[in-house]
């Protein structure tokens, strides 16, 4: 499949200026009518629901009529001179869509914003691609990416900012704004004038995310430019290192309140409840008191705090709080003497001094920063169970960051405890005089209310009453939605890497990239290793949805910071993740319109297709025959994209890899959708004409489920190489049937839901059908079993005479691929080796493939067996290189110990996996156990 490539221009506003001053066509009511845009053949859904054929087609022409913007069309409604500047100069629209609310045309844009913002166009991206716009899509993601590299930026309030030159006036980022992108631009390309600045932490991830997934989808090198691999690598080292303050690997906001730790916008602070403190003015209104209820303090169950109290129309002044003697549920005394201090950085920096609790002769071993380990005697000092982090070393940390900064020091002791101590540097000078105390001490054994006498007699009237009461420290700090797009974004980034070194054409270079991919799915891994342990809580059964500054878990209804968990595949799947997603499906009826559309994929996720339709019918709703013209223009844009990202994306499973020349298929309608069909999805987009709207697409498929149980995909005519189709269905199924003969059916478990599948060429002018049953009819089906990757286990014990044990990947780190066949799972290994798992009696199957890799051709030599609580109970015989994976499927119910072998050659409670030489030697012995699954109990 030939794709043309482009390199990126650089990012001024002169890109445009070479297409001249074109002529703009939009009207006040904000329609653009420009029929260019459309593709030839645009994509259309036909199914057996009118409501969903409605709402989509209503859904794709609200898009091309409104939401498309380019050089020759441009919605001429918004008339502040923030934005007229622009256009009066002579400066052509960009190709981009519309990425904020769409509501009314105003000349003062009121619920109106010509603009797109990152969250919002990463949301789209998908959506977008399905309709031809991959030119809009890499324009706006490349300028983000541009942005987050440079050291300056572009201000567009700056009264000298040159339209034909903006970053003439571009001034250095700050401190916070440093490996940041900005959140919104105006449709000429320039920062918008509102909410630029704005700083979600979560959104630069998904940028990421989204870069890679266009890569698949489109299969436009552009997606791997070197803006791009740089924005990548700056993004998950320098950006996530800046924003890491404990150093556990999970970004945060370190702290800082202008930096949103989660798309949850409203989020916030975590403040005392009306229930833990009561107010009152004074008759005068000259004073007043302020109780804050013992109860908090004993909910909170820290040392130390300290409590931002705010007065209406931003009057604040600070209570610091101690708590002493402080205990735990089972009688512990914390190991440090504080938790957490503040530094007024206001006043010379004076050393930090604190003691910990350990028995006699237990010493401190290591003290670090989340960054790097202090040097003792310099950076800090230890007398008996005496610590003194020296001022010299705050000066420094302090003066190479921000005046306001908040950092976390690690304590490991040599009986293999740890502790932790927040500190944070900041100001209280300019807070008000207001409260009769600053500083108040308790006692854990004997906690009292706190009553502060208030003083307003320099207060105005307007600022005489409580706001809130605000602790720093217990709000959200890491949350689920940021930690579920981080490890999607190192994931993809892998992957962009790995694509990179199928491009270059030195091997030296391809094998440094690939080194590099490596370390990032190793990161990948540990980050969702540490969620689904850390993050779980087995006394509660369910997951946290975030972490305060603590270290304390956040529980409860998070927004944004619930649902995308699972729709980052973080959830462990089975008994876990189906009570999280029953407790999201009962709690998001009250988001609003934009934030369930989010929700469909994390449903169709984890194979919980009915609630995934449930939820797609919210953005079908907006484009129902019952609403007007006019309530379908004002909303969210991105709720007509996703109505198409989530039927034909997550609905119908539709997943191109482009620069593979593949795409897989998966059905999920729901029992009440006869059929779905969907036409003239493209495949392979690259560039677009801005004179014409003349837009360079491969081929088109076409797209048809019937229920579950049938599959047609129909390719364009005059298509290039062949397509490898992958059909896959929902349950085991022995064979499928591809235009009704049977074919052998493979199995893979993804996310807890077995799906059977097929691969196939598809070629350009044909059209092939799989279905589960021969007539195309739905057969009896066992009831869909419960499958655990064998990856998901941790060994008991592992060796090899060679090499590595690689998960997922051959012994040389190459896919796993057995006669021809590639697997996405497994364990790539060499003889001789060995694997034990503890199965512990909890399954009654195992089932695998194995063969030597084809990456040695046909040499190699090696003998897989299996044995059950120490009894051979698989033995595959010498095999080569030039032969086909062999498949085992063996009961293990009872079972204690699973033992993999590999020799040269050539409910259980354990199994042993071994691999032995042919008898020969061990050269080319590469050995791959791919798609090793066990069956769990009762299924």
């Amino acid at each position: 499949m030939k794709i043309t490539t482009r390199p990126c221009a650089t990012l001024t506003l002169a890109i445009g200026l070479a297409l001249g001053t074109l002529p703009k066509v939009g009207l006040a009511d904000g329609l653009i009518r420009d029929p260019r845009i459309r593709p030839d053949t645009q994509l259309t859904v036909s199914s057996s629901d009118p409501q969903l054929d409605l709402a989509i087609a209503r859904s794709v022409d609200y898009i091309y009529d409104y939401l498309v913007v380019g050089p020759q069309q441009y919605p001429t409604t918004e008339e502040a001179e923030r934005i007229t500047k622009f256009r009066d100069a002579g400066v052509p629209a960009v190709p981009s869509l519309w990425g904020s609310y769409h509501g009314t045309p105003t000349a003062n844009a009121t619920g109106y914003r010509e603009n797109f913002c990152l969250r919002d166009v990463a949301h789209q991206t998908e959506g977008a691609a399905l309709l031809s716009l991959n030119e809009e899509n890499i324009d706006m993601l490349t300028r983000f990416a541009f942005d987050a590299l440079q050291d300056k930026r572009v201000e567009v309030s700056d009264p000298n900012l040159d339209p034909l030159d903006p970053w003439a006036s571009a001034r250095p980022k700050s401190f916070w704004q440093e490996y940041w992108t900005l959140w919104s631009y105006n449709f000429y390309g320039a920062p918008y004038y509102m909410d630029a600045g704005f700083q979600e932490l979560p959104a630069p991830l998904e940028l990421l995310e989204k870069v890679y997934r266009m890569y698949r989808f489109t299969g436009d090198e552009r997606w791997l430019s070197q803006t791009f691999m740089d924005y990548g690598k700056q993004l998950l080292n320098e950006f996530a290192n800046r924003y890491d303050f404990n150093g556990n690997g999970i970004v945060d906001n370190r702290g800082n309140e202008g930096i949103l730790p989660t798309l949850w916008e409203f989020e916030g602070a975590s403040h005392i409840g009306d229930n833990e403190l009561s107010f009152s003015l004074s008759p005068d209104e000259q004073g007043g008191s302020l109780v804050i209820d013992k109860g908090y303090f004993a909910r909170l169950g820290v040392q130390d705090m300290s409590l931002k109290v705010r007065f209406r129309n931003g009057r604040d002044d600070y209570l610091r709080v101690r708590i002493n003697n402080l205990t735990s549920a089972t009688g512990e005394a914390p190991i440090l003497s504080n938790d957490y201090l503040f530094i007024e950085n206001t006043q010379p920096t004076q050393d930090l001094q604190l003691s910990f609790n350990r028995a006699p002769g237990v010493t401190l071993t290591t003290l670090s920063d989340g960054k790097a380990l202090l040097v003792p005697g310099s950076d800090y000092s230890v007398s008996g169970n005496q610590v003194v982090i020296s001022k010299s070393y705050l000066d420094r940390v302090i003066s190479n960051s921000s005046y306001r900064y908040k950092f976390s020091f690690g304590f490991e002791f040599s009986d293999a405890s740890q502790a932790r101590l927040v500190v944070e540097s900041g100001s209280h000078s300019y807070a008000d005089a207001i409260l009769s105390q600053h500083s108040v001490t308790l006692d854990w054994n004997n906690l009292q209310d706190v009553n502060l006498a208030l003083d307003f007699s320099q207060t105005p009237t307007e600022n005489r009453d409580l706001y809130r009461i605000e602790n720093n420290m217990n709000r959200v700090v890491e949350a689920g939605d940021t930690l579920g797009v981080q490890y999607q974004a190192i994931l993809a980034y892998e992957q962009m890497l790995r694509a990179k070194a199928q491009l270059v054409n030195d091997s030296q270079e391809a094998a440094t990239l690939i080194a590099k991919a490596d370390q990032y799915r190793a990161s990948a891994r540990a980050l969702l290793s540490d969620f689904q342990t850390r993050w779980y809580d087995a006394s509660q059964m369910t997951y946290a949805r975030a972490f305060d500054g603590y270290g304390n878990a956040i529980f409860g209804w998070g927004h944004e910071n619930s649902f995308f968990m699972p729709m980052k595949d973080l959830l462990e799947p089975g008994t876990k993740a189906d009570a999280y997603l029953s407790f999201i499906h009962d709690n998001s009826e009250s988001l609003n319109e934009e934030a369930k559309t989010y929700l469909p994929e994390a449903f169709f996720n984890y194979g919980q297709n009915d609630r995934g339709w449930y939820w797609m019918q919210a953005g079908f709703k907006r484009f129902f025959a019952d609403r007007s013209d006019d309530q379908v223009i004002k909303t969210y844009p991105e709720i007509a994209f996703t109505n198409v990202s989530n039927l034909v994306t997550h609905m119908m499973g539709f997943d191109p890899n482009v620069p593979q020349h593949s795409v897989s298929t998966l059905s999920r309608l729901p029992a009440s959708l006869g059929h779905v069909q969907v036409a003239n999805l493209p495949l392979g987009q690259s560039l677009m004409q801005t004179s014409d709207y003349h837009r360079e697409i491969d081929s088109l498929l076409t797209l048809r489920h019937d229920g579950q149980r049938s599959t047609t995909l129909s390719r364009s005519a005059g298509s290039g190489e062949p397509l490898t189709w992958r059909a896959q269905f929902i349950g085991s199924y022995p064979s499928l049937y591809v235009d009704g003969q049977a074919l052998t059916a493979s199995q893979i478990s993804i996310n807890g839901v077995t799906l059977s599948y097929v691969d196939l060429d598809l070629n350009g002018g044909q059209s092939i059908m799989v279905s589960t049953s021969e007539d195309g009819t739905e057969p009896p089906v066992e009831p869909p079993v419960a499958w655990t990757p064998l990856t998901d286990l941790t060994p008991v014990s592992q060796q090899s005479d060679w090499g590595s044990i690689n998960l997922d990947k051959s012994v040389d780190g190459n896919p796993l691929r057995v006669g021809g066949q590639q697997y996405d799972s497994g364990i790539g290994t060499h003889a001789n080796g060995e694997i034990i798992y503890d199965l512990q009696g909890q399954y009654q199957g195992f089932t695998a493939q194995v063969g030597v890799d084809d990456e040695v051709g046909a040499n190699g030599s090696v003998r897989f067996k299996v044995y059950l609580d120490n009894q051979l109970a698989f033995d595959s015989g010498v095999m080569t290189g030039s032969d086909d994976a062999s498949a085992l499927d063996l009961d293990v119910e009872g079972v204690s110990q699973l033992r993999l072998v590999i020799e040269d050659g050539g409910g259980a409670q354990q199994m042993r996996l071994v691999t032995t030489d042919g008898g020969d030697n061990i050269n080319f012995d590469h050995a791959d156990w791919a798609v090793p699954m066990l069956i769990q109990n009762g299924h």
